[in-house]
C-alpha cells in the first residue's frame, strides 16, 4: 500500500502531465512536421528529375504527341458535355414545378379586346342663363 505522501505525489504529477502533455506532443509534431516537409522537397526534386527522364523517353517515341491530341480530343468532348448538361439543367428549370404545388400555376388567359363601345353622343349643355324675349306689344 502506498502511502498518503506518495498518492500526493502521484496526482501530482498527473496534473503536472496532463499540463505538459500537449506542449511535448505540440512540440513533437512540429519537429516532425519540418522533416517531413525537408523530406517531401527532397523527394519533390527526386520527382521532377525522374518525370523528366520519363517525358524524354516518351517524346523519343513520339508518344507525347498521340497524348496531346488525345488529350485535346477529350478537352473537345468534355466541352460538348457540359454544353449540354447546361442545357438540360436549364430545361429542368424552367420546366421545374415544386412537389408542395398540387396543380401548376396557369398563367391568366390573354383577354380578349373589349368590343368597340360607341361614345356616348354629347348634347349641347343647357344654358341656364334666361334668353331675353321682346316685350309683348298689346294692341292698342
Amino acid at each position: 500500500m502506498t502511502t498518503m505522501e506518495e498518492q500526493r505525489e502521484i496526482a501530482t504529477k498527473a496534473v503536472y502531465a496532463a499540463i505538459g502533455a500537449p506542449v511535448v506532443t505540440g512540440r513533437k509534431l512540429r519537429d516532425l512536421g519540418m522533416l517531413f516537409a525537408d523530406e517531401t522537397v527532397a523527394a519533390f526534386d527526386e520527382w521532377a528529375v525522374e518525370g523528366k527522364k520519363v517525358t524524354e523517353r516518351l517524346q523519343d517515341q513520339k508518344v507525347v504527341e498521340e497524348v496531346r491530341e488525345d488529350f485535346e480530343h477529350l478537352q473537345e468532348q468534355v466541352e460538348k458535355l457540359r454544353d449540354q448538361l447546361e442545357d438540360v439543367l436549364s430545361n429542368w428549370r424552367d420546366s421545374f414545378v415544386p412537389a408542395h404545388e398540387e396543380e401548376p400555376v396557369e398563367k391568366p388567359a390573354a383577354k380578349k379586346p373589349a368590343a368597340k363601345k360607341t361614345a356616348p353622343k354629347k348634347t349641347a349643355p343647357k344654358s341656364t342663363a334666361k334668353k331675353k324675349t321682346a316685350p309683348k306689344k298689346t294692341a292698342e
